[in-house]
């Protein structure tokens, strides 16, 4: 009989082990889903804050840090006045309809017609051209603006309805000169000719 209750008795360990064994497994799957958890949910509120920083940084880049117009703008008013679409712009095509408005947005992106810019490269990926392409724009807009006369007037009302006023630089280039200052209402008169 002794026999019979230390079986038993041995059993009845090996099944409690078994539990407890059993219950561990269970807490530590269930420890282990609260870490997936908290990790998950730590790795959101950091790929949050991460996507906040960098709209905040794509918003300082499209529309500058202290201007109230931006690259952005520059395409929708070049877009808006040829009535084409950016769309548009990216297609390969010669077609003066669509070479003209990328080649004044490619001038006023890097003459700063807005306080930020981008690179030759950047603006190439814009119109899915490369940098060299993108030089000969400017180029050609800066070109025009020397040798016509009506051209060189719209340009200054382009830039003049973005708060840039065009002129001379300090490189004897033609380009932005300076900004129509909103903030303290500091607005000059349009600028005359680009002459010197």
């Amino acid at each position: 009989m002794e026999e019979e209750v230390g079986y038993t008795s041995r059993e009845s360990a090996e099944t409690t082990v078994q539990k407890i064994e059993a219950a561990q497994r269970k807490y530590i799957d269930e420890m282990r889903e609260i870490c997936v958890s908290s990790v998950q949910a730590l790795y959101h509120d950091v790929l949050i804050s991460e996507v906040e920083n960098m709209r905040t940084k794509l918003s300082g880049d499209m529309y500058g840090s202290d201007s109230r117009y931006g690259i952005i703008d520059i395409t929708r008013l070049i877009c808006t006045e040829f009535n084409v679409t950016m769309d548009e712009l990216k297609i390969k095509s010669r077609k003066r309809k669509f070479v003209m408005p990328r080649q004044i947005i490619s001038w006023m992106i890097k003459r700063k017609a807005v306080k930020n810019t981008m690179s030759l490269e950047d603006i190439g990926v814009m119109f899915s051209q490369d940098h060299a392409t993108v030089l000969h724009s400017v180029k050609t807009i800066k070109n025009l603006i020397e040798t016509e006369k009506e051209f060189a007037s719209d340009m200054k009302a382009r830039c003049y309805r973005l708060d840039a006023i065009m002129g001379i630089d300090k490189e004897g280039e033609v380009g932005i000169v300076n900004y129509i200052n909103i903030k303290n209402c500091n607005v000059p008169d349009i600028p005359e000719g680009t002459e010197d």
